[in-house]
């Protein structure tokens, strides 16, 4: 059977706590652990072992460099770090920390919770399909 998703949100807001933990039930992760500090969040990711984690990285800076650096060698979870507006999307090559740019939304949450499924891809498999087979692809209007 498959685990269920579930994300820890680790931010020093209220609000972000509570637009992510809203997001996050609309993509069905229902499973959603809350933290303020480091140390509540490395309990909590050790005891509950989440798939995801974001980081506000609006938070502490001393904290959110702590975190991100426990999380990466202690538990095996996605980390996703929520910067403000102004940086960009994007992910590491190694596939365990994104960054996502705030506001965050569902859109971009999708690409991160369930990648198989997001409109970017869509894209890239039609690309792909166009790309193999262009003679054979027919189009109606």
């Amino acid at each position: 059977m498959k685990k269920r998703k579930s994300a820890l949100v680790v931010s020093e807001s209220l609000i972000v706590k509570q637009e992510m933990r809203r997001m996050l039930g609309e993509l069905y992760v229902h499973n959603v652990f809350e933290a303020r500090d480091f140390d509540t969040a490395a309990e909590t990711s050790k005891s509950k072992a989440p798939t995801f984690t974001f980081i506000d990285a609006d938070s502490d800076p001393e904290m959110v460099l702590k975190l991100g650096s426990y999380l990466k060698s202690e538990v095996k979870t996605r980390i996703v770090f929520l910067k403000r507006k102004g940086t960009f999307n994007k992910g590491n090559d190694e596939g365990s920390i994104s960054v996502l740019e705030k506001p965050v939304t569902l859109n971009r949450l999708n690409d991160v919770i369930h990648p198989t499924l997001s409109f970017s891809a869509l894209i890239a498999e039609a690309q792909a399909l166009i790309e193999r087979e262009p003679a054979t692809l027919e189009f109606q209007l």
